[in-house]
């Protein structure tokens, strides 16, 4: 992983958010990686807060994220949702190779390809671990962010942690909204420190943290 992270990073491949997460977050409690892949946000966090907890569902791109073996972080194979429930994890295929890296709860996520390999899978709810001293929040989890937002209301409430959220375009105003109602506002990545964030990428805070 380290060797990875800093190829990523030297290579300017890494997405900008992932460089500044010091300046977007001032706490240095837990941090939770939703859809952590590959774990290149988890390695980075591991370095920040005092503790990570990276949800993966999809084992066959966590590899190299279990080979890092961090003390720091510990790594949970579960998706999160709404509810405790069964769903279908669908992993797109091009040309006969596994796209996991676009592995989604919905189907027709890859543009590319209508062609899937599916799975059963189980999801819970955030608040369904009892996480406590919340820092920072990361989630990617290819266009099912709002389910995994709506079960995870407790530990937002508890801990007014920052949030990172990719958000597909389709999902934009349900996601301000939830925010919204929660008293939540968007920070942006130029107004922190000058760089411009990623077009899916967009970060809230409690109202209070930008008075």
């Amino acid at each position: 992983m380290p060797f990875n992270y800093w190829l990523h990073l030297f290579a300017g491949s890494i997405e900008p958010e992932l460089r500044h997460i010091r300046a977007i977050c001032e706490k240095r409690g837990i941090a939770i990686d939703v859809g952590a892949n590959v774990g290149m946000f988890s390695y980075r966090m591991a370095r920040i807060f005092s503790k990570v907890y990276a949800f993966e569902i999809n084992e066959g791109v966590a590899a190299d994220l279990i080979a890092y073996k961090s003390n720091k972080i510990e790594i949970v194979h579960s998706g999160l949702s709404s509810e405790d429930r069964d769903m279908i994890l669908y992993t797109p295929v091009l040309k006969g190779v596994p796209l996991d890296g676009w592995a989604s709860l919905l189907p027709g996520n890859c543009p590319d390809t209508q062609e899937h390999i599916t799975k059963k899978v189980h999801v819970r709810p955030l608040d369904s671990f009892s996480l406590k001293d919340v820092s920072f929040v990361k989630i990617d989890v290819e266009g099912h962010e709002l389910e995994v937002l709506r079960g995870a209301v407790e530990t937002i409430s508890a801990s007014r942690p920052v949030i990172l959220v990719e958000i597909k375009d389709r999902n934009l105003e349900q996601v301000f909204g939830f925010f919204k109602a929660i008293s939540y506002e968007e920070i942006s990545l130029q107004g922190l420190c000058g760089i411009e964030g990623a077009r899916e990428n967009h970060i809230f805070a409690p109202c209070n943290k930008t008075d």
